[in-house]
């Protein structure tokens, strides 16, 4: 596939943080730990980070993403 935007793989990149942010913010209950895992495996072997660098991205990301994610607010957003 070609690089539709220019900028593929940043977009994923991101897209993938927010999911892994996102995941963190649920309830251990209801946490999908295999999704989590395989998108952590996905940023690793893509990105070349080690552990270390990715738990560190990751918690800067979440500290940088304050919304509260509910899913009163998932319901609340409103379609384009």
């Amino acid at each position: 596939m070609d690089n539709v935007t220019g900028r593929d793989d940043w977009i994923i990149q991101q897209a993938l943080m927010w999911a892994i942010a996102a995941i963190d913010r649920r309830s251990p209950h209801w946490r999908p730990y295999a999704d989590r895992a395989d998108m952590e495996t996905l940023l690793l072997a893509w990105y070349g980070h080690d552990r270390a660098a990715l738990d560190r991205d990751v918690r800067q990301f979440t500290q940088a993403t304050a919304w509260p994610l509910t899913f009163a607010t998932m319901t609340m957003a409103r379609p384009l």
